[in-house]
């Protein structure tokens, strides 16, 4: 077993805990406490917490971004959104791999993608 020492440990089912360690057994979680008895790691100033879903992404249309200005109104944006869209005959493949490698990267272990109808892994193993 090893366990990860950080400033914060998040649970989710329980209190934060300050200087909290997450003990790991042949790469899954085995606990979560105060101290351990198995060697630590210390992770520093970071907290630990459950990955994050994104339980609605529309990752074809990830190739837009950046290019729609904030609008007055969603539905204006909106509008907007699906104007541009209109403009291209599909979506390249890219900018939907890099939004996915953005959303790994932000703590997102798993997303919803509207477009393919169906929850999609956002990466990992």
């Amino acid at each position: 077993m090893i366990g990860y020492r950080a400033a914060w440990v998040l649970p989710i089912t329980r209190p934060p805990i300050r200087g909290g360690v997450v003990s790991t057994e042949r790469d899954r979680i085995a606990g979560v406490d105060e101290h351990v008895g198995e060697p630590v790691e210390d992770l520093g100033n970071v907290a630990i917490l459950p990955g994050l879903v994104n339980a609605h992404t529309h990752l074809e249309l990830s190739w837009m971004h950046g290019q729609i200005p904030r609008g007055p109104s969603m539905p204006g944006w909106a509008a907007s959104l699906m104007s541009l869209r209109r403009s291209v005959s599909h979506e390249p493949a890219e900018p939907i791999t890099d939004a996915i490698v953005a959303a790994c990267a932000s703590g997102t272990c798993l997303v919803g993608d509207q477009h393919l109808r169906g929850v999609r892994a956002a990466g990992g193993q």
